[in-house]
């Protein structure tokens, strides 16, 4: 039996009270590689921050230089998955319609 909240997706278990967690199939299905999420980013005001071990880190800055928004990025020479991709959109701040729109361009 589920415990209260969760439901079964496919072989991974989500939280169905957090609506802002869950995007679109549409979105999923689109093919963002390293380069696509990187341009996106910068066009939203985010620049690189630093390396990690298994990452990179970028920011976005407020107007007092302080920083706001921190995206955590993969390298990856093929595809990402839609769940590393909702990842990044849940971190960054910006709604989903942007990065689909940005993906239709």
């Amino acid at each position: 039996m589920l415990a209260p909240g969760l439901a079964a997706s496919g072989k991974s278990w989500r939280l169905v009270d957090q609506p802002s967690t869950v995007y679109s199939s549409d979105m999923a299905k689109k093919l963002w590689t390293y380069r696509d999420v990187t341009d996106f980013l910068e066009r939203k005001g985010f620049s690189f921050y630093e390396d990690l071990e298994h990452c990179q880190s970028w920011v976005k800055y407020q107007d007092n230089g302080e920083p706001e928004t921190f995206v955590e990025i993969k390298f990856t020479q093929g595809f990402y998955s839609s769940k590393a991709l909702n990842k990044m959109i849940r971190q960054s701040g910006i709604d989903e319609n942007e990065w689909e729109k940005w993906a239709e361009a």
